[in-house]
């Protein structure tokens, strides 16, 4: 039986309203602390999504948070959305006669020599468990071979590779 609901009520389809927030009260370190892995750095980006005083400050501890993984692709993400916000706020600055301009303005480096490392490490660990896996199944103990899907799906996680993590 299908029933037709009118897209303006539909609840999954409504779109998502941006929240601002001005003025924080919030310890940006404190509440990155109180979350570990990749939500941390979810909560980082939808800080400096909604709150254009902490933008920089977030985008810039998510960057150091992300180089601590192997997700590369989150990375450069990241540090495509630090530099469009430093340059916003350096044009802010410029338009503003009285401003008091901050230390660190500029937006750290594209760093492509991690980039390429990360991405050879990545690709070396996915095959080194691969590899574990199948010698698991192959000697039929099903304990290791659980560990070993564990190990592969934290891996994928660590990736930034969602679908392949929960088919671990």
């Amino acid at each position: 039986m299908q029933i037709d609901v009118d897209p303006q009520e539909d609840p999954q389809n409504a779109p998502d309203v941006n929240y601002v927030v001005e003025n924080p009260s919030l310890d940006l370190e404190q509440y990155a602390a109180s979350y570990s892995g990749l939500m941390r750095i979810e909560r980082l980006q939808f800080i400096a999504d909604h709150c254009p005083t902490l933008r920089v400050e977030a985008l810039k501890m998510a960057l150091s948070f992300v180089q601590r993984t192997f997700n590369v692709d989150m990375y450069e993400e990241i540090h495509r959305k630090l530099s469009e916000a430093t340059r916003s706020s350096l044009r802010e600055l410029q338009n503003a006669p009285d401003a008091i301009p901050e230390s660190g303005v500029e937006p750290p480096p594209l760093d492509t020599a991690w980039v390429e490392a990360t991405r050879k490490k990545a690709l070396l660990k996915l095959e080194k468990l691969d590899t574990d896996l199948k010698n698991y199944k192959g000697n039929s103990i099903k304990e290791s071979i659980r560990r070993g899907h564990d190990d592969l799906g934290d891996h994928y996680l660590d990736c930034g590779d969602l679908s392949n993590a929960l088919k671990c």
